[in-house]
């Protein structure tokens, strides 16, 4: 049942990118019988047994609301047959499961060794028992929450969340339905940023931190929350909610598009970039890496803002990092052996079971055996950057010729998908070489 979900919810999720979306898709399960634990509707968006907890059964239902319609209604009838037959015992043994932690916890990311002292300082919650999830409930329950509009250029409909009585806000939420190209988003600036279904962000949002090993790059504390509507616009409806994505407010020094590049931390720089290089990230402007400064008289840096990541097509990546200076410093051994250490068949089936688009995945997929080999044939961020972005508008990078070259021919089984095996091969024999040359 769990490859047919899969199945139906790639197939649905291609059509929505080949520009088949409807405003009137939603999910329709009628039934108020709490699924929390249940097995996922066919064509419904799975979420992995360990991010259910952390999640909830209303934020699953909001996000398949936003992202996939049901597949039939034999689907849905299938479904329900499922779901009874899964007993309350059989339930609690599943919500008990270890297995079951919630994914984006601070106990996953306790194994933080690797992590610069000072960006670990600057994306731990300050409360070490509460998790941001549990903090934002409880302010709400306390009626202490207070949500501020951004009042920078808020296209991304970022919302700051403070406690009663403190100038400084503890949290940054996105209401799913308030992101670019999305009915509720009042930025004014809402074109569809090709590669992307509106409303998906949050997922990305939250991937970007799972990805984050270790707390390798310094991504804050990110969850996926359902909060009530009514936090965002005081005019809606009592009872309405939505899928948002919040994640920990970083104390700063500005933005790195503030100032020069000169103080910037080399190992900051470098790991950012591997983490941007691994989600093919269409966002790393200048606003999007926060400056901290350290104590050692240097600019400590913190990534934020992932909700245009794991684009559907790599056409049109940014890397702010690219033409700083500190790109050109080589990897240490131990930025070596995490990239070494990266699991990109267990990545791919993190980000399948979180829901996010098969293209995407693939695409994923492809950067970073792209990333592994690169690494491993010594090259350095910048030329990395230089085969995975366009380094002209209308000529396609490395990476795009690459994977174009191993998709599966159109008489082939597999027409369109991307072969790998053949684009691993292809990769070592290319990228430390005239690439250019090579793939023409």
């Amino acid at each position: 049942m769990f490859a047919k979900s899969q199945l139906a919810s790639e197939t649905r999720l291609r059509a929505m990118l080949r520009g088949i979306w409807d405003e009137k898709a939603c999910w329709a399960h009628d039934s108020d019988e709490d699924t929390s634990d249940a097995p996922p509707a066919k064509g419904g968006a799975w979420v992995p047994r360990r991010l259910r907890q952390g999640v909830g059964a209303a934020v699953r239902d909001t996000v398949r609301a936003t992202m996939l319609a049901p597949a039939s209604e034999a689907d849905a009838d299938e479904c329900d047959e499922s779901e009874q037959g899964m007993t309350n015992e059989t339930r609690s043994k599943v919500t008990a499961s270890p297995e079951c932690l919630p994914l984006f916890s601070d106990s996953v990311k306790s194994e933080a060794a690797s992590c610069p002292e000072d960006v670990l300082d600057a994306t731990q919650p300050s409360a070490a028992p509460s998790t941001l999830e549990q903090e934002i409930e409880a302010a709400i329950s306390q009626r202490s929450l207070v949500v501020e509009a951004s009042s920078e250029d808020n296209v991304s409909g970022a919302f700051f969340l403070k406690h009663a009585g403190a100038a400084a806000a503890f949290a940054v939420a996105k209401p799913s339905n308030r992101e670019v190209a999305c009915a509720k988003n009042t930025s004014g600036y809402n074109d569809r940023k090709e590669g992307f279904v509106p409303g998906s962000g949050c997922l990305r949002e939250a991937f970007a931190y799972a990805i984050d090993q270790q707390n390798f790059a310094g991504v804050p504390e990110t969850v996926v929350m359902d909060l009530p509507e009514s936090l965002f616009d005081a005019s809606e409806p009592a009872g309405a909610r939505v899928a948002c994505s919040v994640q920990r407010f970083v104390p700063n020094d500005g933005q790195s598009w503030d100032c020069g590049p000169a103080s910037f931390s080399a190992e900051h720089t470098r790991r950012i970039g591997l983490l941007d290089l691994r989600l093919l990230n269409c966002d790393r402007h200048g606003g999007n890496v926060l400056m901290r400064k350290t104590a050692a008289g240097t600019t400590g840096l913190v990534p934020i803002d992932h909700g245009f990541v794991m684009p559907t097509c790599i056409t049109d990546l940014m890397f702010e990092w690219e033409n700083w200076k500190q790109a050109d410093t080589p990897f240490t051994e131990e930025e070596l052996a995490y990239v070494r250490a990266i699991d990109v068949d267990a990545d791919a089936e993190l980000a399948e079971e979180m829901g996010i688009e098969g293209e995407a995945v693939d695409c994923f997929r492809a950067a970073q055996i792209c990333l592994k080999v690169g690494c491993e044939k010594g090259l350095n961020l910048r030329q990395l950057a230089g085969f995975f972005r366009r380094q002209r508008v209308n000529e396609p990078s490395g990476l795009e010729l690459l994977v174009s070259e191993s998709r599966f021919p159109l008489d082939h089984r597999s027409a369109g998908t991307i072969d790998f095996a053949h684009l691993a091969t292809r990769v070592e024999q290319v990228i430390s070489g005239n690439w250019r040359e090579a793939l023409h």
